[in-house]
């Protein structure tokens, strides 16, 4: 792929992801979730949104501080999306499952032979000799 070709599929990509957070920035607008302070010049920069014949936005008109503006509001609209997607609960047994599944065997292996978590790493000066990593996976 040429380097031109994957620069326009990166522009259009961009300009794809863009006009997502440009939806979600009217909609929030419309929902009354975002306030804006009178004096701010975030207000004349989204009088200067135009659309274009099909109902996108026309990105021409759109500056960095109305970009800006959609980036922050998307992720607050993804962070909530994400976070009604799963419960609290789902979500704690998700992480120590892969707690669990990472780390059982070395917690066993510290278990079985007696030992703290700082003894088995080392950070802790005790009266034995500290476990190095290699002490600890020897069987």
């Amino acid at each position: 792929m040429a380097l031109s070709e994957q620069e326009d599929e990166e522009q259009k990509a961009y300009e794809e992801r863009l006009q997502r957070r440009l939806k979600i920035l009217q909609k929030q607008f419309e929902a009354g979730q975002i306030k804006i302070a009178k004096d701010l010049k975030v207000i004349d920069s989204l009088k200067a949104v135009r659309y274009a014949p099909d109902g996108s936005v026309d990105l021409s008109t759109v500056d960095g501080l109305v970009r800006s503006m959609a980036l922050g509001v998307e992720a607050m609209h993804d962070r909530d999306e994400l976070k009604k997607s799963m419960s609290l609960a789902e979500i704690q047994t998700t992480y120590f499952n892969f707690l669990s599944g990472n780390f059982d065997h070395f917690y066993q292996i510290m278990l079985k032979r007696g030992l703290s978590p700082h003894d088995a790493t080392g950070t802790e000066p005790s009266s034995s000799p500290p476990a190095t990593a290699g002490a600890f996976c020897r069987p």
